[in-house]
């Protein structure tokens, strides 16, 4: 995980300093005539899964005078692992010889509910088109492949039964007890997509408001984002 994050860093920095160490000039004629480059990052939520924090997302766009280009995008964020939003199998719990849970038998997580980690890497083309004549808004299509890794938390479930108390207290009622046991760690390929609303406020800046999508078969999300843009516009 460590090692992840490390690698994260560094492209992070790597995609900023391409994306805002530019030689911004405020000659029109100079800057309509260069390609474009831009570096964006903001944060966004989802919506077909329970966030435990916002999604960070980054990345930067390389853009033709034809209005084609490439881009690079990374996103990561926690969401809610749902292994308690319904019952487990019956073969996964420890201390249960019965056919069958009962049903709202209560759960409860040993030192607190772990979160699963979801990390994107998604490669893109993109077709912008424009919304204005002054060409400060603008509509953005980007799809392309997504190389996803995530982290799953594990848990050892077992079930304690009903014990009965007596005057000066002791009872228990049965219910599951879940406690970490590790991470499921995967790697695999999906698909991406986003279709992007960008606003520029300069040259130089502008602001971003987007829904996106990552289809993989597996951990299939889709959300909204908003963001800062920093760089070389197309204005």
């Amino acid at each position: 995980m460590r090692k992840l994050r490390n690698i994260i860093t560094i492209s992070l920095i790597s995609i900023a300093y391409l994306g805002y160490g530019q030689d911004l000039k405020s000659n029109a004629i100079e800057q309509t005539a260069k390609k474009s480059i831009s570096y964006y990052f903001g944060l966004g939520k989802l919506l077909n899964a329970e966030s435990t924090i916002a999604e960070v997302y980054t990345g930067i766009n390389l853009e033709k005078k034809n209005g084609w280009g490439f881009g690079l995008n990374l996103k990561a964020f926690a969401y809610k692992n749902p292994i308690s939003d319904e019952l487990p199998p019956v073969n996964q719990v420890l201390n249960f010889e019965g056919d069958q849970l009962p049903e709202g038998i209560p759960s409860y997580f040993i030192g607190g509910r772990g979160s699963n980690n979801f990390f994107a890497l998604s490669p893109n083309i993109f077709k912008s088109f424009n919304l204005n004549n002054k060409k400060t808004l603008r509509l953005f299509i980007h799809a392309g492949p997504s190389v996803v890794y995530t982290e799953d938390v594990n848990y050892r479930i077992t079930y304690l039964p009903d014990v009965n108390g007596t005057f000066a207290g002791g009872g228990r009622e049965e219910h599951l007890k879940y406690r970490e046991d590790g991470t499921n760690n995967d790697f695999f390929i999906g698909g991406y997509s986003e279709l992007s609303a960008q606003l520029a406020l300069t040259r130089f800046m502008g602001l971003e408001f987007s829904a996106t999508g990552n289809i993989n078969g597996r951990r299939n999300t889709y959300g909204i984002q908003f963001g800062l843009i920093l760089g070389r516009l197309k204005i």
